[in-house]
């Protein structure tokens, strides 16, 4: 979430352990604790990409000794994968962000069936509700808890909880990018039951934290493009993950850092 806060940090995880079955949380916290004691980080920076990992493996993979296994290895491989992409990337003085967690799964998913691990699957499907107040707030919330591959609206209120208590601003823009991300897939004819479980919410929120100190009108832009992202990237069948958050921060970031002096919108 892009906040160097640890009592934010101790929400998030509490917000995992709220919303994700035992062994989630428990594979975020190994991966976190792990990966940020070989990286010998004290600023967060290791373990954030390997907690996402963490989430990813027993969210989308069935449990067992071999999808452990994946999981520390795609883990640990986030922080050559960070390294690797910082290199170029600072040279546009741009943020690797999520990058290294998506490549890292992507490569564990790719790998699990040869080792014998299938998806997993949900024990039961939940009907889609239907669109009241209620369901499009809780709507709302979960696209904040999918940032860590969670369907919890409460989840995502101490997510929200732990964004406030580290910047407010943040937090009114996380809020802000859920649900803009959620009317405009409900705009583009996304069906309810995605934007229900916060699948349209938690990479527009992403990109509304990051570019949170620039113009009001340059952040809603960029929430847009992340849903067209998301829309061009949806009939490849792949995990997208936080790539539409990625691709469209990284664009936006880079074309307002690139803008003649003035037009910026940088907050000085």
């Amino acid at each position: 979430m892009l906040r160097r806060s640890w009592g934010a940090g101790v929400l998030f995880l509490t917000a995992i352990a709220v919303g994700g079955r035992t062994l989630v949380t428990l594979g975020a916290v190994e991966a976190l604790v792990v990966a940020t004691a070989i990286g010998r980080d004290r600023q967060g920076l290791s373990g954030f990409n390997a907690l996402l990992v963490g989430c990813a493996a027993f969210t989308l993979l069935c449990p067992g000794t071999a999808t452990q296994l994946l999981m520390l290895g795609a883990a640990l491989l986030t922080l050559p994968l960070k390294r690797m992409l910082d290199w170029p990337l600072s040279r546009l003085d741009l943020p690797s962000l999520t990058l290294p967690f998506i490549l890292a799964t992507w490569l564990m998913l790719a790998v699990a069936p040869i080792a014998g691990v299938a998806p997993y699957a949900a024990e039961a499907i939940a009907e889609t509700p239907s669109a009241t107040p209620i369901a499009i707030l809780q709507g709302w919330s979960k696209g904040l808890s999918q940032v860590f591959l969670l369907d919890s609206w409460p989840a995502g209120m101490l997510i929200m909880a732990g964004l406030w208590l580290s910047d407010r601003r943040a937090a009114l823009w996380a809020a802000t990018g859920s649900a803009l991300g959620m009317g405009f897939a409900a705009a583009c004819g996304c069906p309810f039951s995605e934007l229900a479980v916060g699948l349209w919410g938690f990479s527009p929120a992403l990109t509304a934290v990051a570019l949170a100190g620039r113009r009001p009108a340059a952040v809603v832009a960029a929430i847009a493009l992340t849903v067209l992202i998301q829309l061009l990237l949806r009939p490849t069948g792949i995990p997208t993950l936080t790539l539409p958050f990625c691709l469209a921060t990284l664009i936006a970031d880079f074309c307002l850092k690139n803008m003649p002096i003035g037009t910026t919108g940088r907050n000085t």
